[in-house]
């Protein structure tokens, strides 16, 4: 495997030590890097809600707020933030235009029907619909169709068992 050199810290010593019979020995030499930093908080659920890494002096936040259904909703961030172990809220106000809202459709199986990414709005939104695919008697397709924010249509046919079987794809007037 590829190897990467690594300035060792001129304060360094190894640390790992084995005892055994014939008295102590060392079982490594190794100095792997500085240690980054990643902060995960989970609500009561056990769903992940907070991400905090260190970059530099400053920690990267991002932050997942769910529905009702305990779907994720919200995705706040990524945003720099003050450097803290705690978890804190975030708010869409704090996190400006870096917010990516999902809808879902109102079906059991609770598919999404649109993603609005940051800096978006509901009219330049990634739109997804779906449906059967009634084009040959007796096969039973269904279909997808995602529109992008520019306006592109994909639709993707998947037969009975689920299985893609071909992809539609439109230019949006290109």
């Amino acid at each position: 495997g590829a190897s990467r050199s690594v300035t060792v810290p001129a304060n360094w010593t190894p640390a790992f030590k084995a005892t055994g019979e014939r008295g102590n020995g060392y079982l490594a030499n190794l100095y792997l890097g500085p240690a980054e930093v990643v902060a995960t908080s989970f609500d009561g659920l056990a769903r992940q809600i907070q991400t905090r890494a260190r970059a530099g002096a400053n920690d990267v936040v991002t932050q997942t707020n769910y529905n009702r259904v305990n779907k994720p909703e919200t995705l706040l961030g990524p945003v720099y933030r003050t450097p803290s172990y705690a978890y804190s809220v975030l708010t869409g106000t704090a996190a400006g235009s870096r917010v990516t809202t999902t809808t879902y459709d109102d079906d059991p199986l609770l598919r999404v029907s649109r993603i609005i990414p940051p800096g978006h709005t509901t009219t330049i939104s990634v739109d997804t619909r779906y449906g059967q695919w009634n084009s040959e008697p007796g096969q039973n397709r269904s279909f997808q169709t995602v529109d992008d924010e520019k306006g592109v249509a994909t639709t993707r046919v998947y037969d009975a068992y689920g299985r893609m079987r071909h992809v539609i794809a439109d230019s949006a007037g290109a």
